[in-house]
């Protein structure tokens, strides 16, 4: 494939996912947010659970919508990161390279960490046991994001709309420290 059309493919896979993750923002409205994820202890994990069945429903439904926006981000990370590594430069493969490995790491933790969201909305789940599985693995997936993120915003150095994808990402890796600040 040439370096062209490879843009192209991640062009394509930045807007899919943009438009993936917009569905799900507005088409499964979170209640708690990032609760579910990044609780910042049982007693929010349990409210943001939900206390009825329709709650816990909603929840479940939000986090199935969630793995197709995973699938899409993490099909981004990867052509975005082979992307940068077929730029030249050593550096760049480099960290094309590192982008591809982070990317496709945050997906796996992402799914492991929707597996374990699922299990919070269990009636009767073991919330104190879930609080500490979900953080353990929602926190190493945000700092592979912003990893990611921060490999891939080196596009910034090649030129005309490779500086937009590197300008996205630099941006949303902000957005993936910032989410990991409400951690510590």
């Amino acid at each position: 494939m040439s370096r062209k059309a490879h843009g192209y493919l991640v062009v394509g896979l930045l807007c899919s996912t943009a438009a993936a993750g917009l569905v799900v923002h507005f088409a499964f409205p979170a209640k708690h947010g990032l609760d579910l994820q990044l609780p910042r202890s049982v007693a929010q994990l349990e409210a943001a659970v939900g206390s009825t069945p329709e709650a816990r429903e909603r929840n479940r439904r939000n986090t199935y919508a969630d793995f197709a926006f995973l699938a899409s981000y993490t099909a981004l990370f990867a052509a975005a990161g082979t992307l940068l590594a077929r730029q030249g430069p050593r550096w760049s493969r480099a960290l094309g390279l590192l982008a591809v490995v982070t990317g496709v790491a945050t997906g796996i933790l992402d799914v492991l960490e929707n597996l374990t969201i699922l299990r919070e909305l269990r009636p009767g789940a073991d919330l104190p046991e879930l609080y500490s599985r979900v953080r353990w693995l929602s926190i190493p997936k945000w700092i592979l994001a912003a990893i990611t993120d921060f490999s891939l915003a080196s596009f910034l150095a090649f030129g005309r709309w490779t500086r937009a994808l590197g300008v996205v990402a630099a941006a949303v890796g902000i957005g993936s420290l910032l989410v990991l600040k409400r951690v510590f």
